[in-house]
């Protein structure tokens, strides 16, 4: 609003006195000075958005890495995941083959028991 009231006032002082005039110097220096302060202004707010700018495009980088970090982990997992599966599964089917073949032996044991058992009670009976 000063800016404004000073132009105004520059304005009429031009049309009365010569640019030389010492009112007329006044009310320049005052605009000058305003400007002045405007611009520093600007610069202020230009430096600080520039620094909010980086600042956010470290913190950006930042989460980045992290993302690439935690996606390999989980890559990891995943495949530590699957060779889990894949050991459990051969474990399971050696403990069922295991299991088949106890019964076998076990079967095949008493058969035997048997047949002793069965040639003991024909040497009895002959």
């Amino acid at each position: 609003m000063k800016l404004i009231e000073f132009r105004r006032q520059l304005a009429e002082l031009g049309a009365l006195f010569t640019p030389n005039h010492p009112e007329v110097k006044q009310v320049k220096a005052q605009i000058q000075e305003i400007e002045s302060a405007f611009a520093a202004q600007r610069r202020d707010v230009v430096d600080r958005i520039r620094n909010e700018y980086e600042a956010s495009l470290r913190r950006e980088n930042l989460l980045a890495a992290a993302v690439d970090h935690q996606t390999a982990v989980v890559v990891a997992q995943l495949a530590n995941s699957v060779r889990y599966n894949m050991l459990h599964r051969e474990v399971e089917t050696n403990r069922t083959v295991y299991d088949a073949m106890l019964q076998r032996v076990k079967s095949e044991g008493m058969v035997k028991a048997l047949i002793a058992t069965l040639k003991v009670w024909r040497k009895m009976g002959s």
